[in-house]
């Protein structure tokens, strides 16, 4: 991905909902049987960030407890 992809793939995830993230995750799994080598670092890289996400939000609520 590109930093303009990038940037952008982690304007949404700030706004996305937690059934969006999901959604979204399992729309990117789905689709990477048909990725190539050059684009398994981009797969890797967007679910990463979902985790990442999922995980903040995760600790910010536990935090707020």
């Amino acid at each position: 991905m590109d930093k303009l992809a990038i940037l952008s793939f982690m304007r949404w995830l700030d706004t996305a909902s937690d059934e969006e993230i999901e959604e979204h995750r399992l729309y990117i799994i789905s689709k990477s049987k048909n990725v190539g080598r050059d684009g398994r670092a981009d797969v890797n890289l967007a679910l990463r960030l979902l985790d990442e996400e999922v995980i903040a939000r995760l600790n910010l609520r536990r935090s707020s407890k």
